[in-house]
């Protein structure tokens, strides 16, 4: 029956340090290894698994409709996530440097409604299967940088617009898909100088 896991207080700035871990619901249960979500559930708070480090695979369900920030961040073994109809928005970092993470799974949904957020699914450097849905709405920026082992990306005809560095530095890809349905990819706020570094 839980629909709602809340999330702690924070500052409003997503990036997660080792205090912040403890503070979600189940912040820091390090031998956490397996969840069964509520078919009723609609919000999972900030914060709510980070630091997981033995939680290996998440299928989160239907009735889930936002993910707060830093919700999985850092989790050390997670491997795969499947996602359920539901979902209208995943916040920053909610995946952030999950280093075993493989495989991303969205479920189709005829409404496109869904944005990633900023550094999403950053830094997940083993992620090689990434299967998006027509739910797709928005990716916000960085959301899938450093994702150096995708190779293939097919962006579903949902799709509007992307943020800056949404796929930076993924050095892997070699099949890209835009679709039908991108109509803005937003520049980075870099100097007005032609010149580039790295």
């Amino acid at each position: 029956g839980v629909e709602t896991i809340d999330s702690a207080n924070y500052s409003s700035t997503p990036y997660a340090d080792e205090e912040d871990f403890v503070r979600g619901a189940f912040g820091n249960c390090i031998l956490l290894e397996a969840v069964t979500f509520s078919p009723a559930l609609r919000v999972l708070g900030g914060y709510a698994f980070s630091g997981c480090d033995a939680l290996q695979a998440v299928e989160l369900p239907d009735s889930l409709e936002t993910i707060g920030v830093n919700c999985f961040f850092k989790n050390e073994s997670l491997s795969s996530v499947e996602f359920g109809t539901g979902l209208l928005k995943i916040g920053a970092e909610s995946f952030y440097g999950c280093p075993e993470l493989q495989s991303v799974k969205f479920a189709a949904n005829e409404t496109p409604l869904l944005t990633i957020g900023e550094d999403a699914f950053a830094q997940a450097v083993k992620l090689v299967t990434l299967e998006f849905s027509n739910s797709l709405k928005q990716i916000d920026r960085g959301a899938f940088a450093g994702c150096q082992a995708l190779e293939t990306l097919v962006l579903p005809d949902s799709l509007k617009s992307m943020g800056s560095g949404v796929f930076a530095d993924c050095k892997s890809l070699k099949t890209l898909d835009m679709g039908n349905g991108v109509e803005t990819i937003d520049s980075a706020n870099y100097s007005s100088t032609p010149y580039a570094d790295e």
